[in-house]
């Protein structure tokens, strides 16, 4: 699992769970806040992704701390309001992120601050929102790019904990057919973080981990983990 580091490398953990045709999911496993969250969502699509994200982020935690995922206690305290949301922490874990789109949850975790986002690999329309993604004198890329620019910055905001607190166009980051790294990070030009693609099913990923360090992503399938079963797919890199 995560946490490991060795000679300049950190490790991340990155799994995912396709939520169509999961069948019944464990909800009782969730606490009073997991449920409330969930069923703010209108759509039962949402809906089903929030219960996902949540038993994942308990089953990744557990996983780690030899405890049953319905022993796990979680905590989401916003940085900067102090509200009941943000990141999900859990004492003794490895620290989490969490994304989801279209039907895939993605949960990040390292032992270090990290921040993973995904969105649909099939998203058209991205010109409109280059006016809030894109600093002055960035090259303005076709769909793709603009989408492998979006997810590698808000990636990087997750990891800092500021979300997007802080304008994606105070982040720069490579061009998205040159290897992700972080050029310039407005709001803290000082601070290392790195950055990698990551390879989703039907989705387009990155994570951002704070260190200077390269990283080794390992990608796994966390659908049985989901169920109750304690056992996933292995970890590829």
């Amino acid at each position: 699992m995560s946490g490991l580091r060795t000679a300049g490398v950190v490790r991340v953990d990155v799994l995912t769970v396709p939520v169509a045709g999961l069948g019944p999911l464990p909800e009782h496993l969730l606490g009073p806040a997991e449920r409330a969250r969930a069923d703010r969502f209108r759509r039962t699509e949402d809906r089903r992704l929030s219960v996902v994200a949540s038993l994942l982020v308990r089953a990744v935690a557990g996983r780690a701390l030899g405890v049953p995922p319905g022993e796990v206690e979680v905590v989401r305290r916003c940085p900067g309001c102090g509200g009941p949301h943000g990141a999900p922490f859990v004492q003794g874990a490895p620290l989490l992120s969490v994304s989801h789109c279209a039907g895939l949850v993605v949960v990040a975790a390292c032992d270090l601050p990290v921040g993973v986002d995904a969105e649909p690999a099939d998203r058209t329309g991205m010109a409109a929102v280059a006016g809030l993604l894109l600093a002055p004198g960035e090259p303005v890329p076709d769909d793709a790019g603009l989408l492998r620019t979006w997810v590698r910055k808000e990636a990087v905001l997750k990891a800092t904990g500021r979300g997007l607190t802080v304008p994606l166009t105070e982040v720069r980051v490579t061009a998205p057919g040159e290897r992700a790294a972080v050029v310039h990070h407005g709001p803290d030009p000082g601070l290392a973080v790195a950055l990698a693609d990551v390879d989703l099913p039907g989705g387009v990923g990155a994570v951002a981990v704070l260190t200077a360090a390269a990283l080794d992503v390992r990608t796994g399938d966390g659908t049985a983990l989901v169920l109750g079963a304690g056992t996933m797919v292995p970890f590829t890199s």
